[in-house]
Order: C-alpha cells, then sequence, then structure tokens
C-alpha cells in the first residue's frame, strides 16, 4: 500500500472518529435499522451535476466506479437488501448535497437521488 493510500485511510478514520461514527462496516446508531456504512476518501473524481446525471438503472457497480470513482461513504440497508453509495459535492448552484447511488444485491443500479444540506 503507497503511502498516500495509508495518509487516506488515516485520514478517513480519523473524520469517522471525530464524527462519532461506529467502526467501518459496523452498524451505527444513527443509521436506519439494519443499515452499516463504509467511509471512503475519493479525491480523485470530483462529482458534477452532469456526471450524476449518467448514471443509470442497470448499470454495474464498476460502471458507476469508472464514471464518478468511488464513494464516500457506503450504506447497507438490509431490510431493501441494498446498498447506497454516497457521494459528497457542489451541485450545480452551489450548495453541498449528496449524491446517492442504490445498488441492489446483485451490484446493479436500481436508484439515484440527490439530496442538499441545509440551504
Amino acid at each position: 500500500m503507497s503511502p498516500r493510500s495509508l495518509s487516506l485511510r488515516a485520514a478517513a478514520l480519523a473524520v469517522a472518529t471525530l464524527a462519532h461514527l461506529a467502526p467501518f462496516g459496523i452498524q451505527s446508531a444513527d443509521a436506519a435499522p439494519g443499515a452499516r456504512f463504509t467511509l471512503h476518501v475519493s479525491p480523485k473524481f470530483p462529482l458534477t451535476d452532469a456526471a450524476a446525471a449518467r448514471i443509470e438503472r442497470g448499470m454495474t457497480t464498476e460502471q458507476v466506479r469508472g464514471l464518478i470513482g468511488e464513494p464516500w461513504n457506503t450504506v447497507r440497508f438490509d431490510n431493501t437488501r441494498t446498498t447506497a453509495w454516497d457521494y459528497e459535492y457542489h451541485d450545480g448552484w452551489g450548495y453541498d448535497a449528496v449524491f446517492s447511488v442504490i445498488f441492489d444485491d446483485a451490484g446493479v443500479v436500481v436508484g439515484k437521488i440527490s439530496v442538499r444540506h441545509d440551504a
């Protein structure tokens, strides 16, 4: 593992600790019941509205990763058997937002949503 990867992992761990999140992959008290999350750092792919618009139902995890990179956060929803990949970005109007791509257990996109932080 490169020194950059190690420092990014250390930064992600520090963010998780400071935000009072549960350890990676373990159920969070703040998440929906049955949800688990994983924190990632992906500085190579700054998300834009245009890139988010290219994500379509039926795409695979690899296709999404190729278009917009690794998610900042993942949340597993056992009740619906889906996993959301979350990306923080500035939308076309300059607002801080979270774009989520929802995958089924086969790793295929079944939905997407963008939600602005408190404006």
